[in-house]
């Protein structure tokens, strides 16, 4: 659930990763950048997803510590099977190659 203004819009998003992504408590609280489109009966459909500091876009991922894989949404490592961990990394103008966009 994101809540803009006083107005609260369920989120949905056609990936499951980012589905995932979007229900991880770790990022309640937050500020983020969501982009979308506003379906009929109220649901924002996520199409891409940031998280913001200090004006400046940053990318989310997990990652395990341990066997040093990214992966892009929470849970266990496949590897090791230890909780992955967030990380926000900065959005560069340059590195667009990098963004898993659905």
């Amino acid at each position: 659930m994101l809540e803009v203004r006083g107005k609260r819009y369920p989120l949905a998003a056609a990936k499951d990763y980012l589905q995932a992504t979007l229900a991880d408590p770790r990022l309640n609280g937050r500020q983020v950048r969501i982009e979308g489109v506003e379906k009929r009966d109220g649901t924002l459909l996520v199409e891409k997803f940031y998280t913001v500091k200090d004006g400046r876009l940053y990318r989310v991922r997990y990652y395990c510590e341990t066997c040093h894989i990214a992966y892009l949404q929470p849970g266990l490592c496949y590897c090791c099977q230890q909780p992955t961990e967030l990380q926000e990394l900065p959005l560069s103008d340059t590195d667009d190659d990098t963004m898993a966009d659905p």
